[in-house]
């Protein structure tokens, strides 16, 4: 496995591990990156492509605001 394909799954765990951790967060991209990542040694590009995968595997949820930022988190859960 390549070193960007095992940073990706890395960041693909450890978005999903804080969303497991803080079910209610929701937050850009960058914020994701700076906050719940805390930077480290993950490119953007990086987070962003992990955002992508989730999103597609249902596991993320992608919310587009009123002002046109998007934001990430947990997909809500219907009963």
């Amino acid at each position: 496995m390549k070193h960007d394909e095992r940073a990706l799954q890395a960041t693909k765990q450890r978005v999903t591990d804080y969303l497991r951790q803080h079910p209610a967060a929701a937050d850009s991209a960058d914020g994701i990156h700076r906050w719940w990542l805390q930077g480290g040694e993950v490119a953007p590009q990086i987070v962003e492509q992990a955002l992508r995968e989730l999103v597609e595997q249902g596991v993320v949820a992608r919310t587009v605001l009123s002002d046109g930022h998007v934001v990430y988190g947990a997909p809500s859960r219907k009963s």
